[in-house]
Order: C-alpha cells, then sequence, then structure tokens
C-alpha cells in the first residue's frame, strides 16, 4: 500500500499557485479561462489581476462578471493568446486536450495534480480562519438544506478559550472566536457611544450577538473613560449568557436573552457582524426600533447592491468545516428598515475583506443610525 499523500493547506496551495504565475511575465496576453467560483477565487487571493492584458474566457457563462468581460471560447483568436491559465479541476483535463486538439502552441498553466481532490479555496487554513463564499438562494431556510456541517459547539468552545486567554492577561481581545493579541479601540464605535454619554450620568448599550463580550473587551480601556456610568448588555444564545454570567464579575457587564429582559431604557443598540444570519432580520430590528435608544449602531455587514443568500464556509479545528447560511442584505432595502424612525448620519466601510461573487463586489459596511424627534 502507498503512502497518502498528506492534503496541503490553503496557504501553502496559494503560494504554490503565485509561483507557477510569476512564471509569466506581468505583459503576457494572459487567457482565464473558467468563469465561475474558481475564477472568482483565485482573483480575490492570487496575483493573477496584476497581469495587464487578461482576457476571462468561458463556454457557459458570458455575461459580466467581476466587473471584467467575460467573452466565450469560440470567440477567442488563441493566435493572439501567450498563455492560457486553467481556472478548474474539475474540467482542468477536459480544458487541457480541448487546447491541444485546437492545437494551441503557447504555454498552458495548470495548478493541480492527479492527487488534488479539492479546489485551493476549499483548503484548510494553517495560520488563519479562512472563509468563502458560495450560492444563490432566495430565503435562508432554503440555504440551510445545502449546509452539511452547522454544528457550532467547537466555535463556542474556542471562543471561551480566546475569552480565557483575554481575562488571564494573555490576549488583548476575541474577535471571530480567536484571541487577538495587539489592542485595537473601536473609535469608529466607541465616539457614538461616547456622544449618546454627553450630559448623562448613565448611558446603556445593547449589544446584540456579542457572544461573550466581545466588542466590550476589546473597548474596555475607553469604556471606563467615559464619565457617564456605561451598563452594557450582551444580547445571546442561551449557552453564551449562561457561561458570560457565570465567568465575569463586572457589575456593569450584563447577559440576557432577549431586548424583552431589560428593563433599563437603552441609548445605543450594537449591531456588529449578526445581522447577516438570523432569519427573523426585520421581526429583531423592529424589536430594537420599539426600544427608541438614540443611536443604532450597524457594523461589520455584508452589504451588496441586491439581498442574496450564501453559504459561509468556516474553517475550524483539526479539519472541521462549518457552514452556515448568510445574507448579504440589499442596500437599500435594509436601510429602508430604518429610515421611517431614524435619520442615517454616517455610513463607513468595516474592517472585513470583500466578497468577491459573480455578479457583485460585497463590502463589509458600517452605519449610523439617529433616532428621529
Amino acid at each position: 500500500m502507498g503512502i497518502m499523500k498528506k492534503e496541503m493547506f490553503f496557504e501553502e496551495k496559494l503560494a504554490q499557485i503565485d509561483s507557477i504565475l510569476k512564471e509569466c511575465d506581468f505583459s503576457e496576453r494572459i487567457l482565464l479561462w473558467g468563469g465561475g467560483k474558481h475564477t472568482c477565487e483565485l482573483m480575490r487571493y492570487s496575483i493573477i489581476v496584476k497581469f495587464k492584458n487578461l482576457i476571462i474566457a468561458d463556454k457557459m457563462n458570458c455575461q459580466k462578471r467581476f466587473f471584467w468581460n467575460v467573452v466565450n471560447v469560440s470567440d477567442v483568436d488563441f493566435g493572439n493568446i501567450d498563455t492560457v491559465v486553467i481556472s478548474s479541476l474539475i474540467y482542468q483535463q477536459e480544458i487541457e486536450e480541448e487546447l491541444k486538439n485546437m492545437r494551441f502552441d503557447g504555454k498552458i498553466i495548470k495548478f493541480y495534480n492527479k492527487e488534488d481532490t479539492k479546489e485551493f479555496y476549499r483548503l484548510n487554513c494553517k495560520y488563519k480562519r479562512c472563509n468563502f463564499f458560495e450560492g444563490d438562494f432566495l430565503t435562508i431556510e432554503a440555504a440551510k438544506a445545502h449546509c452539511t456541517n452547522t454544528e457550532d459547539k467547537e466555535l463556542y468552545e474556542r471562543s471561551y478559550q480566546s475569552v480565557c486567554a483575554v481575562l488571564n492577561g494573555y490576549a488583548a481581545y476575541e474577535l471571530d472566536t480567536m484571541p487577538v493579541f495587539t489592542k485595537k479601540i473601536s473609535f469608529h464605535l466607541m465616539a457614538w457611544i461616547a456622544l449618546a454619554a454627553s450630559g448623562k450620568t448613565e448611558v446603556t448599550v445593547a449589544d446584540f450577538g456579542g457572544a461573550l463580550a466581545s466588542t466590550y473587551l476589546q473597548n474596555k480601556d475607553f469604556i471606563c473613560e467615559i464619565p457617564a456610568k456605561v451598563t452594557w448588555y450582551i444580547i445571546e444564545q442561551p449557552q453564551y449568557v449562561k457561561r458570560g454570567n457565570e465567568i465575569f464579575t463586572d457589575k456593569y457587564l450584563k447577559f440576557k436573552n432577549s431586548f424583552d429582559e431589560i428593563s433599563d431604557q437603552i441609548d445605543v443598540i450594537l449591531f456588529s457582524g449578526v445581522l447577516m444570519y438570523p432569519a427573523n432580520l426585520e421581526e429583531i430590528i423592529n424589536k430594537a426600533i420599539q426600544r427608541e435608544p438614540k443611536y443604532i449602531i450597524v457594523d461589520r455587514t455584508y452589504i451588496g447592491k441586491r439581498s442574496r443568500v450564501v453559504l459561509q464556509h468556516v474553517s475550524g479545528i483539526a479539519g472541521n468545516v462549518f457552514t452556515y447560511p448568510m445574507k448579504i442584505l440589499g442596500r437599500q432595502q435594509f436601510i429602508n428598515l430604518f429610515s421611517n424612525q431614524y435619520e442615517l448620519k454616517y455610513e463607513f466601510d468595516s474592517i472585513d475583506e470583500q466578497i468577491i461573487l459573480e455578479d457583485m463586489f460585497v463590502k463589509s459596511k458600517g452605519f449610523i443610525w439617529k433616532r428621529k424627534l
């Protein structure tokens, strides 16, 4: 029995792909054969976008994608092409055979060997958590049927361990279940909370989906400098509420299951990286609006030119991959959910990387809403 080849990590395969591409001159006339998901991820991560004379060609779908005009392979004059880059694992051999049959005499670049079973973007990450997105569904519920592993116990435990590292002084804060070791205040959020506290002795923040106090811990040094007393509520799932109330002794940090459990007048409601996941988005926003906070802050929320539900694949520990439905929110539709009672004061780009899908770039955005008088 032969020795099984060890699967590469995402970073290793990407480095290999870039190394292959660097063998080409950036002024070469490059044909990228493939207009699907593989090309989308290749252009997102690799150096392929640096080539000045790049053409994307496909047999099936030749509409404009990735903000490049995709031409039909049958319309390509291969005599004017120096190099063909095959952007596919499944059809790599078939495309290569077709090029040979048409007697293409330029260079052919392939990224995969016979032993490869996964596209590079599906490989697990070695150094950091890796996300990729795919699909186009009408609803969260429809997308759930395509999720192979939605068990989030591992991610919850990883979040808990990271928060423990913060509480024990080993990390600065926790972000997306991972420890971060360099302090970084979210001034774009804290400024508005400080403004809400101006002239007051007390201010109440409700952090919806705040996990185990991720944002609070990251910005605690700033929060403690606000002259008003800041009470910070985390609204979360039951396991987070139970664990949060067990491990935190800060009397101004409290964990609740819903807005209804908060009797105080709420001055600021924060939604950070959470509004893309619940199926009852409008209900949650309506409940927030009913509490009449002065400000509603939305951060780290994927906004596109139209609403679209995708599958988000998240690399876990020991090769596990978790799949969740995620709704990219259409900008105007999203704004309409607030605009009757709240004025949009500020819109900004958030920290998360943009998503490149077939028909649009999707940015992570933030919004500051102020209640109308």
